[in-house]
């Protein structure tokens, strides 16, 4: 009697439990494709794109033009052939062809064995004028002409004062041909370019390399007035983006270590880095812990992330952007029971800060419920049986 009289206490609890809201992981998947859509007095607003997964969209997504350096300055040509520049310093060397000439009495003259004697000149910094002061010479106009051209300006000058001159001219320190390296390198500094032209990845090693994975860097490669940031991996995978740097190039390295985070019914409800340029949402998938078997829904695992309006146009051309809006929320929804599906995980491509989150099965709700009537009626019929078995 006792029993039968709990047994109906408990069941007319249960309308009062099933009205309540039971605790969850965030929405499901009806709820999601609900809430895209909100009224605002009598006009429908747009909160979000939901994209369902497929072929068409992962070939659109994975021709998406990031800035790169190609991209960008376009022109993978090296530098123009070194020229003199104001600031470098310079050596000048001059031989004549027999002693006794004007350079022969300076302590500095040095006898070779054809009897003529070279004259290493001091170091020599070219002004704000462009020029270097060769002794007999005058001013010799350095800026803006390649060593070659220097020699030939001093021999025409010294022509009729000495004996068949001869002369070298080297660069000490070119300042006017340099990029200077900074931020996340072992050794920042203006690195000196080479007469064949020094690519991206050849001033970063001589700067010292970096001080993080490359999967965590960025650079910062600034040119006039321009300026394009990309991840250092993709000048290592892709050989055509590491361009030629120019003169007055600026490099700066920052380290920026990417991630993404996963919720809802997986295994792992964490931030995971992306530790690899390819990362795709297979990938990402199995590094969360997979889809949990007695909560997930898998027809409802979603990836969300900011889109550029124009990539949204593509996956979506009915989809309606505001025109001052150039960045658009996107939920990507995969739908794991298609066979496809897997297919089209293992070529999505994951962003840096994207969200994976996989929503519960309908049947979740009605689970937590009856675990929650166990909880209740459980006490309460153990207690009724051993107050029976007492009496």
């Amino acid at each position: 009697m006792i029993k039968s009289r709990l047994a109906w206490s408990v069941l007319l609890l249960v309308p009062g439990l099933a009205a309540c809201t039971l605790p969850s992981s965030g929405p499901t998947l009806s709820e999601i494709r609900k809430q895209s859509v909100t009224e605002n007095g009598a006009t429908l607003v747009s909160n979000y794109d939901v994209v369902d997964i497929d072929s068409r969209v992962v070939g659109i997504l994975n021709q998406e033009i990031r800035d790169t350096p190609l991209q960008r300055f376009g022109d993978i040509r090296p530098p123009p052939s070194p020229v003199i520049g104001v600031g470098d310093v310079i050596n000048v060397t001059i031989w004549e062809a027999a002693s006794g000439g004007l350079f022969s009495s300076l302590p500095t003259a040095q006898s070779l064995s054809t009897g003529s004697r070279g004259v290493p000149l001091p170091e020599q910094m070219v002004g704000p004028n462009g020029t270097i002061t060769v002794p007999f010479a005058g001013q010799i106009r350095a800026a803006g002409s390649t060593p070659t051209a220097v020699q030939q300006k001093i021999v025409a000058a010294l022509s009729g004062k000495t004996d068949d001159p001869q002369v070298v001219v080297t660069i000490a320190k070119n300042v006017s041909r340099t990029v200077t390296v900074a931020g996340e390198v072992i050794s920042g500094s203006r690195v000196s370019l080479s007469p064949q032209g020094d690519r991206i990845l050849d001033v970063i090693a001589q700067a010292g390399g970096i001080r993080a994975p490359v999967f965590e860097m960025y650079v910062q490669l600034t040119r006039g007035g321009s300026t394009v940031r990309f991840p250092l991996s993709t000048i290592v995978t892709n050989p055509r983006e590491n361009i030629y740097v120019w003169p007055g190039d600026t490099l700066t390295l920052t380290r920026t270590p990417r991630a993404f985070t996963a919720f809802g019914a997986v295994g792992n409800n964490s931030l995971f880095s992306i530790d690899q340029d390819d990362l795709t949402l297979e990938i990402a998938m199995a590094k969360a812990g997979g889809l949990q078997d007695y909560r997930s829904d898998p027809r409802g695992v979603f990836l969300m992330r900011m889109e550029p309006s124009e990539i949204v146009t593509q996956l979506s051309p009915q989809y309606r952007i505001p025109a001052a809006q150039r960045l658009v929320p996107v939920i990507f929804r995969l739908d794991m029971q298609n066979a496809a599906s897997f297919f089209a995980a293992k070529q999505f491509p994951m962003r840096d800060k994207d969200i994976l989150y996989v929503s519960n099965a309908p049947l979740t709700n009605v689970q937590k419920f009856l675990s929650i009537i166990g909880s209740i009626t459980g006490p309460i019929i153990g207690g009724a049986s051993l107050y029976s078995a007492a009496k």
